[in-house]
């Protein structure tokens, strides 16, 4: 992961939630490396930090937004390479954060997979996992 140029990296989870055709994460830093996340909150505090947006071309978006004067804060891609990450400082604008990616299969698979969980919902088992955390 890069953070504002320099090498970086970010321990995290997150958890999400799905609300009509919204979705909703929450996440955690478990780390004290600088990030996106530490820019906008100190350790213990918590608020609303992003959108996530899908773009046909995640470069092309970058520069473009940079151009209006939003940093790109982090570009990493995930461990298994699949899905490139943009975060974008947009708070002098927005008030906040821009997450970026381009919609490709794994990320839309994932995305759907939350928005049908949601559907299919019993409300017995309040929390599912992707990846179960280990203990």
């Amino acid at each position: 992961m890069r953070y504002r140029g320099q090498k970086s990296e970010l321990d995290h989870s997150s958890a999400y939630a799905q609300v009509g055709p919204l979705m909703i994460e929450f996440t955690q830093q478990h780390n004290t490396a600088l990030s996106t996340f530490t820019d906008m909150y100190a350790d213990g505090e918590q608020g609303f930090h992003h959108v996530a947006i899908f773009v046909d071309n995640l470069a092309e978006e970058m520069s473009r937004l940079a151009r209006q004067g939003c940093e790109t804060v982090t570009h990493y891609f995930t461990r298994d390479g699949n899905v490139e990450v943009a975060f974008i400082d947009a708070r002098a604008i927005l008030g906040h954060m821009v997450e970026l990616y381009e919609p490709v299969d794994a990320l839309s698979r994932f995305y759907a997979a939350v928005e049908k969980s949601v559907k299919n919902w019993d409300g017995k088992e309040l929390f599912r996992y992707v990846n179960k955390p280990t203990t």
